[in-house]
């Protein structure tokens, strides 16, 4: 049984985005993280300062803002569709390795464990249990779909087929010291187990044939069998490749660049189009939002993928940057 909401989890990561645009502030420059929580200089010194006040908070911030644009957003939200209702809209689940959703994770783990927040800004961890959740329950989910296994901060080690007791636990919505019985000799309807390097693990065939039984587990979906998903359901890798899918999907429909720009009632030179393609996505939701209803698909959701593709790319360099400087 899932015990929280989205919007629950959300709200929790809505304050570990504000403590990740402190950090920038504190490491980089003082209007960094700033800039990057707005998208825009603030208007004086006084607003960075209040913004980088360790006793105000994301609740308590006095100027609005989203984080609906943000890359990790949206992986935060896939851990929740993905891992918890068993809703597969994303790229292929052999994906392993360092992507998106290692970031997105990696986050909410360096703010709940002070990595960032205490030592950088001398703040306090924030409480992130539900994201931390719906992140184990998405990487536990990928294993169990044949997917490679991705190793998370504080990981047991489980080779790349096999399960720890708390992921199935997670899956099947369970505590731990319930899925620990079910694995005793003597449990009917027994878990399967073995041991590495003195260590339990449950092998992926018996993790599957165990949790279908379960009536908290649900099983995966694929995007094939939910026809309610709109287009564009999975997002770019990065500003080169959303501005390749606008040139294919133009060529495609064997528009040239002035037509679709005159479709769109957009005022601007082919330039600007030819730029987009190449992968410098422009920060302007109204125009995006043109563009992609001139292409047939849904503008909003179209802006949402290109804007965060471009996001996506700045937040990987700001992060860099910043464990570059901590590292240093």
């Amino acid at each position: 049984m899932i015990k929280f909401s989205k919007a629950e989890m959300k709200e929790e990561f809505r304050e570990v985005v504000y403590q990740f645009a402190r950090s920038a502030s504190y490491c980089l420059d003082p209007e960094a993280g700033y800039r990057l929580l707005f998208d825009r200089k603030p208007k004086s010194f006084d607003d960075v300062l209040h913004f980088m006040n360790p006793e105000v908070n994301s609740r308590t911030y006095d100027e609005p803002f989203s984080i609906d644009h943000f890359q990790a957003t949206q992986c935060i939200e896939q851990f929740y569709d993905y891992g918890l209702l068993g809703i597969r809209c994303m790229p292929p689940v052999d994906s392993g390795g360092a992507n998106e959703w290692t970031f997105a994770y990696g986050m909410v783990w360096d703010a709940s464990n002070s990595f960032l927040i205490s030592e950088s800004c001398n703040g306090d961890p924030v409480q992130a249990d539900k994201c931390l959740y719906a992140g184990k329950a998405f990487f536990a989910r990928l294993v169990l779909d044949g997917g490679h296994r991705t190793y998370l901060y504080g990981d047991e080690g489980a080779p790349s087929d096999m399960l720890t007791i708390s992921e199935v636990a997670i899956l099947a919505g369970l505590d731990d010291r319930t899925v620990r019985n079910a694995t005793s000799k003597s449990a009917a309807n027994r878990l399967e187990t073995t041991v590495v390097d003195s260590n339990i693990f449950i092998p992926r065939e018996a993790a599957k044939a165990w949790l279908s039984t379960k009536r908290g587990f649900i099983p995966t979906r694929v995007g094939d069998d939910l026809p309610s998903i709109a287009v564009l359901n999975d997002s770019f890798i990065g500003q080169e490749e959303a501005g390749d899918y606008v040139r294919k999907t133009r060529e495609r429909l064997n528009l040239a660049p002035k037509a679709l720009l005159e479709k769109a009632k957009l005022n601007v030179g082919v330039k600007w189009l030819a730029q987009l393609e190449k992968g410098d996505i422009p920060h302007d939701e109204e125009m995006l939002t043109a563009l992609g209803a001139a292409l047939g698909l849904n503008g909003t959701l179209f802006a949402l993928r290109m804007l965060e593709a471009k996001q996506k790319d700045d937040f990987s360099n700001l992060q860099r940057r910043i464990f570059s400087e901590t590292n240093a």
